[in-house]
């Protein structure tokens, strides 16, 4: 164990963060500080008016320890980009962090991603942000978080008006929860970012997805990456391709859409003109229909197909 982590186990601050005027960034990825030295770190953040970026990734810091930067985060006012991912916070470190945001509207970035937080922790960051009116960055990535985490994350987003990148890969979302986002990006005005590579949300979430898309006038990056959308919902998403005018960035990756679903595509590349970014490997594409996505392609000069 290095020094740092020790420090903080001893509950001795190894920088002065309470006093330091200067330090505006402090990263400790995978120092194994626990709980002990996140208390430490809590304590000082409730003084500190300077640090704006506070990385703690890989250090188990576990429920206790985010309940003592949560509570922290209630008091401090200056920190803009907090990264707690992979800690074992669980859904009650979750809740604590939720609670926080409720009073907290400086924090910018959010990362708790792979922490287990479940169906209820999401539920509890959802409510948080019908309220919270900061938070622009928000990732979840890998925390099972199940159709009804989902849901709850959806209904928020309705009515949450700052939110602009929403990571929710791998959470096994399925079609359910794919449709309640869905029905959120028709009413939401500020999503920007949307990630849910990984969550089988097959062809019935794909097309609830591509309804969406036809009329949200926001969305710029939609990624569906391994999600069993097949050739079905490969072309509802070109369908809605057709008429939006937003979307730059667009992965479907791994969705079995084979030359089918890529034909649809290939037809709707011929009227969208906006599309900057499409990545289809790993879809069994025959080689014909790949040439003519690439001809569409070549319609538009700032276009790139992977």
């Amino acid at each position: 164990m290095g020094r740092r982590a020790r420090c903080f186990q001893q509950q001795h601050s190894c920088l002065p963060l309470e006093t330091n005027r200067k330090l505006q960034s402090l990263k400790l990825t995978s120092n194994n500080i626990g709980s002990e030295g996140a208390l430490a770190i809590a304590k000082a953040l409730e003084m500190n008016q300077r640090l704006k970026w506070l990385i703690l990734t890989s250090n188990n810091i576990g429920r206790e320890g985010a309940e003592a930067i949560a509570k922290a985060l209630e008091m401090n006012r200056t920190l803009k980009w907090l990264y707690l991912d992979s800690n074992n916070i669980g859904s009650e470190g979750a809740r604590a962090i939720a609670k926080a945001l409720e009073m907290n509207r400086r924090l910018y970035t959010l990362d708790l991603r792979s922490n287990n937080i479940g169906s209820e922790g999401a539920a509890a960051i959802a409510k948080a942000l019908e309220t919270n009116g900061g938070l622009s960055r928000l990732y979840l990535r890998s925390n099972n978080i199940g159709s009804e985490g989902a849901v709850a994350i959806a209904k928020a987003f309705e009515t949450n008006q700052s939110l602009h990148d929403l990571d929710l890969e791998s959470n096994n979302v399925g079609s359910e929860g794919a449709s309640a986002i869905a029905k959120a990006l028709t009413m939401n005005r500020t999503l920007e970012s949307l990630y849910l590579d990984h969550n089988n949300i097959g062809s019935e979430g794909a097309r609830a997805i591509a309804k969406a898309l036809e009329t949200n006038r926001r969305l710029k990056r939609l990624h569906l990456a391994s999600n069993s959308i097949g050739s079905e919902g490969a072309v509802a998403i070109a369908k809605a391709l057709e008429t939006n005018r937003i979307l730059w960035e667009l992965r479907l990756e791994g969705n079995g859409i084979g030359s089918e679903g890529a034909k649809a595509i290939a037809k709707a590349l011929e009227k969208n003109m906006t599309l900057g970014s499409l990545y289809l490997n790993s879809n069994n594409i025959e080689s014909e229909v790949s040439a003519a996505i690439a001809k569409a392609a070549r319609r538009n000069h700032d276009y790139a197909w992977m």
